[in-house]
């Protein structure tokens, strides 16, 4: 899914050590990246719900190959079979990688709602709202009118898991200038595992 990979040897004295301790108290727990991919003092993650391990993993936003190496997404780090351990890799101000922040959440429940989590993050799911309700409302029906100043948002942008599947309750509004050209309301549950549509409800708006 994400790749990661090493962490220096500590070759600096207990000075350093404390710089570092410091700076990651500041921000919350953290992991030498090296450490938990191997399995390795697991015991620093903070467990939290499947609730807020979705809604983690769906703030990944959309980005390029180019962006990744400095973009800033949860990604999954290991995987014990009894929880999951995920968080952000980053670099320390010794360049060292660490995953910051660090938690960990209940593998059997993630996989019991969200089977496809290895696979689907939000930038996925945001991929394919755009690509399938509103790519064509833009291109047909927003540029046309408004091409040099047109402007999109999105009002509305509810992800959720449920036990019917991920519940997506999103607007994407239109607008030229300071004038709302036309909205598109969708309201869509997905497969956990495939992001097949299960069922859909889409409403158009026009100013």
């Amino acid at each position: 899914m994400r790749k990661f990979l090493f962490f220096l040897l500590i070759l600096v004295g207990f000075n350093s050590c404390n710089e570092l301790t410091e700076l990651t108290e500041q921000k919350g727990n953290y992991v030498a990246l090296s450490d938990a991919v191997v399995g390795k003092k697991l015991d620093r993650a903070y467990e939290v719900s499947l609730d807020s391990f979705f809604e983690k993993m769906m703030s990944n936003d959309i980005i390029t190959e180019e962006q990744r190496e400095t973009a800033r997404f949860y990604q999954i780090i290991y995987n014990s079979k009894k929880d999951i351990y995920f968080g952000i890799i980053e670099r320390d101000k010794f360049n060292r990688e660490i995953v910051q922040p660090f938690y960990k959440v209940n593998y059997e429940e993630v996989v019991q709602y969200f089977p496809g989590y290895e696979e689907i993050d939000g930038a996925d799911i945001k991929q394919l709202l755009y690509d399938k309700y509103f790519f064509d409302m833009i291109e047909q029906e927003v540029k046309p009118h408004c091409f040099n100043s047109f402007n999109i948002s999105y009002p509305v942008f509810k992800i959720i898991i449920t036990d019917e599947g991920i519940d997506c309750d999103v607007e994407c509004l239109a607008t030229c200038y300071e004038s709302k050209l036309m909205a598109k309301k969708v309201k869509c549950i997905l497969d956990p595992s495939t992001l097949d549509v299960i069922s859909e409800s889409v409403k158009d708006v026009k100013y």
